[in-house]
């Protein structure tokens, strides 16, 4: 099976007002019954005390934190999907929090498809680690199964950065995981419908990524 190169892509822009209710509190984008159980129920909870968090600050209202996750999932049909919150590239998912519900689904989740490759998949991202001009690999937002092919996405609204962190944590599921099922690793950049596009800066950001993301295979590939 041939290892899979980085995709970077966008979903259909999002208009004004889902995305002000969102930082106002109100998460309808997660009614959408087409988004797996999962992903809606720990959005919401992870959004809810964001929120209400910041408003024991003193900020006047939520924020966009995780409606970028949100909206990729409902417009990404799949069978059964994840909000991947848990260090699980160099840890198990149910060390994270054993008696959290959430960990626990999601580390049997792990265990029901990868399970055979935990440790290689440990190991690897433990090598990527060690070497100086790497990063920690960290996991993608997302993992979707859908039609047969788990994609892991890291999602980008406009403004965020993909960090070298996130694409080592790509590298390493495309090293490790494309061997034993079809497995996609992407970039979704999320726009709103009244936002300019920047094709020379995305197509330049897109480059480095790409770039990166390569590096990090190769470097896998080498050790």
């Amino acid at each position: 099976m041939t290892m899979p190169t980085l995709q970077i892509r966008s979903v259909p822009p999002y208009s004004a007002v889902p995305f002000q209710r969102w930082k106002d509190g109100h998460y309808d984008v997660l009614a959408d019954i087409r988004i797996s159980q999962f992903i809606r129920d720990i959005l919401k909870e992870k959004a809810t005390r964001r929120r209400e968090s910041r408003l024991r600050k003193g900020y006047k209202s939520g924020d966009r934190r995780f409606f970028g996750e949100a909206y990729i999932a409902s417009q990404i049909p799949h069978e059964q999907g994840w909000y991947g919150s848990f260090k699980w590239l160099t840890s198990s998912a149910s060390a994270t929090g054993a008696s959290n519900a959430h960990s626990r689904e999601f580390g049997a989740a792990l265990g029901k498809y990868f399970g055979h490759r935990s440790a290689e998949l440990h190991q690897t991202a433990r090598r990527l680690c060690d070497l100086p001009d790497c990063r920690k690999p960290v996991p993608p937002d997302l993992w979707l199964i859908s039609g047969g092919k788990h994609r892991f996405i890291e999602s980008k609204l406009r403004g965020d950065i993909v960090r070298p962190s996130q694409l080592a944590g790509l590298a390493v599921i495309a090293v490790c995981l494309s061997e034993v099922v079809p497995v996609s690793v992407e970039v979704i950049r999320i726009f709103s419908q009244a936002e300019k596009r920047h094709h020379d800066k995305e197509e330049a950001e897109r480059r480095e990524m790409e770039g990166t993301f390569e590096h990090y295979c190769h470097q896998l590939r080498a050790g």
